[in-house]
């Protein structure tokens, strides 16, 4: 893997996440960022490529000014992380742009909390299953207390919420529907965001901590299991 780029006043860092039904896009150049999020109702992942352009566009650039690229590589969506990587791909060979990966909650966290704080992120990984990770906030950075994990509604606890923030939608909780998450000090059904991951990158970038690629391969913590349509 090449060498990344150090830091520079003239980058152009892209973030794209799509781990849920809400994906949403980030630029940042020129020292500001542009946010796009994608109507959740009627919006696919695949219509991240149009949404770049638009940013581009506004912004005065093109795909091959594009310097740096991060992915929230979930948990999450199977189609939508999938489509995010090939996406951020395709870019980065036609810019030569560094590629990270950033596990989607830790983005969340980093955009919500302040230092100090913990929270849960809580998906329904369907099949009665749910995925379930802890982090802390640090001052300039996230801190895993849990990794990404499958769980059964059953194994969950109260230790496993008191004193945390809650992330999950609807359907999770629907899906959970566990005394456990009572313990939670708050739940909120916000998603994962690009322009949190970009902070959350530029933050590590300032300590020194994030200047290597890294792996933007998809955390699929369990087998894809395709639906099929009855007619």
């Amino acid at each position: 893997m090449p060498q990344p780029r150090p830091a520079q006043p003239n980058d152009v860092v892209l973030a794209l996440e799509a781990s849920c039904r809400a994906s949403s896009i980030a630029l940042a150049s020129r020292g500001q960022t542009a946010f796009k999020a994608l109507d959740p109702a009627c919006s696919h992942a695949s219509d991240l490529l149009p949404a770049l352009a638009e940013l581009l566009s506004a912004a005065q650039l093109n795909p091959a000014d594009i310097t740096r690229i991060i992915v929230g590589t979930g948990p999450g969506s199977y189609t939508g992380l999938r489509v995010a990587s090939s996406l951020a791909q395709g870019l980065a060979r036609g810019s030569d742009a560094d590629l990270v990966g950033i596990p989607s909650g830790e983005g969340l966290a980093f955009g919500h909390l302040q230092a100090g704080a913990e929270c849960v992120h809580l998906l329904d990984a369907r099949a009665g299953q749910l995925t379930y990770a802890r982090y802390r906030r640090l001052p300039a950075d996230i801190r895993v207390i849990t990794d990404p994990k499958v769980v059964e509604p059953a194994e969950l606890t109260s230790s496993m919420f008191t004193g945390t923030a809650l992330f999950a939608d609807e359907s999770t909780l629907a899906a959970a529907d566990h005394a456990a998450l009572d313990s939670a000090t708050s739940i909120s059904a916000a998603p994962p965001r690009a322009d949190h991951l970009l902070a959350l990158d530029c933050s590590r970038r300032s300590c020194g901590q994030s200047l290597a690629s890294s792996s933007i391969a998809p955390l699929y913590l369990r087998p894809y299991a395709a639906r099929i349509r009855r007619r």
